[in-house]
């Protein structure tokens, strides 16, 4: 019992990235898209304060008390109702660098989210990289948190709770 909750407590207090699209650069700087008033990044967040190389790429999957923190200066974690802001412009399930994954909103004024799949609490492995997207918002609701959720078939803008344990990729904002 003793190591399984020292395990849950490394989980929570550290972030894994996954193997595939994993190259991390010190890049801060993202001019974003515009969609529904709302400046969304283009790439998900890698190494803490940073994005990651490409659109395509997961970046690094942490649990909700890391993932309030880690966007670049000028960025933060999106809200549930931005969220539902961003679905309501629309998405595809789209391919992108033999990715899989969605594109929200329509021609510049777009961006594609990675299905990043989502890192398992209690066992810390990679789930269903490839075939579901899972991004934190900072809308907290008692011990649970709120988090977009999607696949080939459905979007379900952040009204699903998760327990801050789990580890989703973090898409940020502008401030």
């Amino acid at each position: 019992m003793k190591n399984a909750t020292l395990l849950l407590i490394l989980l929570s207090m550290f972030s894994f990235g996954q193997m595939k699209g994993q190259a991390q650069n010190s890049d801060t700087q993202d001019r974003g898209a515009v969609i529904n008033g709302v400046r969304w990044a283009t790439r998900n967040v890698g190494i803490m304060g940073t994005f990651v190389a490409a659109p395509e790429m997961y970046g690094n999957l942490y649990s909700y008390w890391r993932a309030i923190d880690v966007c670049p200066r000028g960025w933060r974690v999106p809200t549930q109702a931005e969220f539902e802001s961003l679905v309501a412009a629309g998405s595809v399930w789209t391919t992108v660098g033999g990715v899989n994954g969605r594109t929200f909103g329509v021609g510049a004024n777009s961006i594609f989210l990675p299905a990043a799949g989502y890192r398992d609490a209690g066992n810390g492995m990679i789930d269903f990289s490839g075939r579901l997207g899972g991004y934190w918002s900072s809308s907290e609701h008692g011990v649970f948190a709120h988090f977009l959720s999607f696949d080939h078939g459905s979007v379900d803008p952040a009204n699903f709770i998760v327990y801050r344990e789990v580890g989703y990729a973090v898409r940020c904002v502008a401030d």
